[in-house]
């Protein structure tokens, strides 16, 4: 386990794969689940952008 990343909360080196930091007991979520996470909020607002925007056009063309 390599010291490969800093803790958002206190700045200290953490390992990659840890899921808290052993300084201050913050917790991390891995950065698959971050992704994952920032893609589906992504797609949710493009999704209601896209319904907002539809009954815009519908509005103006009836």
């Amino acid at each position: 386990m390599g010291l490969n990343s800093n803790c958002k909360t206190c700045g200290n080196k953490i390992s990659k794969k840890a899921k808290w930091c052993p300084h201050c007991g913050e917790s991390h979520l891995e950065p698959q689940t971050e992704r994952v996470m920032f893609l589906l909020t992504g797609a949710a607002v493009l999704f209601l952008l896209a319904g907002f925007l539809g009954g815009i056009v519908n509005a103006i063309i009836k």
